[in-house]
């Protein structure tokens, strides 16, 4: 059984849509959490998180994808972007993140999810940073991931 996240973080607002199929799954969505400070100098970071709830019956897995390469990565109208960084975290998760881990890392993770649910608390947390050597233009910069959670 497989349920998907599709996961959009702003610099200003961050966004999770979820398609559920049958009953179980990610519960509560759609998700949405604004950054509350936005980036204003060069090499400055900023960043928020977004409480999730999965409901399961059994230990499952989460791993986390892009629909095309570069989705992951905050970026304002496929021009400017932000070095982006995710971590996942919860109680229930076996192997969450310690610290932020980078956008093209965090694609490659696979989370175990203990115990029998019913319900879970996982929280995700994506900071974007600016650039070193220049100021990033002004807008809403967004990435997409989505979040598989499989038994």
């Amino acid at each position: 059984m497989v349920r998907r996240l599709r996961l959009v973080a702003c610099a200003a607002s961050l966004c999770l849509a979820c398609g559920l199929l049958l009953a179980a799954g990610w519960a509560g969505q759609p998700y949405a959490v604004s950054v509350a400070n936005h980036i204003s100098a060069r090499k400055q970071s900023q960043s928020d998180s977004l409480k999730m709830t999965l409901q399961h019956d059994s230990p499952c897995s989460i791993t986390v994808s892009v629909a095309q390469a570069g989705d992951e990565v905050l970026t304002l109208s496929g021009s400017d972007i932000l070095t982006t960084a995710y971590m996942l975290r919860g109680p229930s998760l076996q192997n969450g993140d310690g610290d932020w881990v980078a956008s093209s890392v965090f694609l490659t993770h696979s989370y175990l999810v203990e115990g029998n649910g019913p319900s879970d608390e996982i929280t995700i947390w994506v900071c974007a940073t600016s650039a070193d050597d220049r100021a990033n233009d002004a807008g809403s910069y967004s990435s997409a991931v989505t979040l598989t959670a499989s038994w």
